[in-house]
């Protein structure tokens, strides 16, 4: 049975990807399972800088659910290319890299570093607060992520997804703002803050 989809210019053998932050950058679970099945691995967030992320506790097991603030742990972009991407090439794996910065040009540089690679595409993190604007993320301001799409799209080599944050009060204007770029893939969405009381 051909369970093969199209992701804007990508083909994929099915429609089954493994979701950025849920399973690392996909080598730790070679051996639960066999990756090469899935469609393709979403890295964990890929920042400029290594970030150690949140300090513990990360996850709070709430009445009816879990909190959890991993704080975007990563080891930045130059390990993951000498480390990661390379093992990820050399065992033919697929993959899609999900990208993060605190403002325009942090996601520049990253995008520079990462178009030499087999990535199929890259996922842009817009969730994240922008230094430049007093903290509000990027997918909460619609001039702000236009500015940002405008400026990835001119310098990457690779599709392109938008990975959108759901704490808005409307996603609609922004999968729109989106598309007006020229960009027909977007990841709806991303975590959802929370709190327990």
């Amino acid at each position: 049975m051909d369970l093969s989809v199209n992701l804007g210019k990508i083909n994929l053998k099915t429609p089954y990807l493994l979701a950025s932050g849920t399973c690392g950058f996909g080598l730790e679970f070679e051996n639960f399972f066999n990756i090469k099945e899935t469609a393709t691995i979403i890295t964990k967030g890929i920042s400029l800088e290594p970030n150690p992320g949140n300090p513990p506790p990360r996850i709070y097991e709430a009445y009816g659910g879990l909190l959890n603030s991993i704080g975007l742990q990563n080891p930045g972009v130059d390990f993951f290319l000498k480390e990661i991407a390379y093992k990820l090439e050399r065992k033919n794996y697929p993959y899609i890299v999900n990208v993060y910065g605190k403002e325009i040009e942090e996601y520049i540089k990253i995008i520079e570093k990462l178009n030499s690679t087999q990535a199929l595409a890259f996922e842009i993190n817009v969730s994240c607060p922008n230094v430049k604007k007093g903290g509000l993320a990027f997918g909460q301001d619609i001039d702000t992520l236009k500015v940002l799409l405008k400026e990835i799209k001119k310098i990457s080599h690779k599709e392109l997804i938008i990975k959108l944050t759901p704490n808005v009060s409307d996603i609609k204007p922004f999968v729109k703002a989106c598309l007006e770029e020229g960009i027909n893939i977007v990841t709806i969405a991303n975590t959802y803050l929370g709190m327990a009381v």
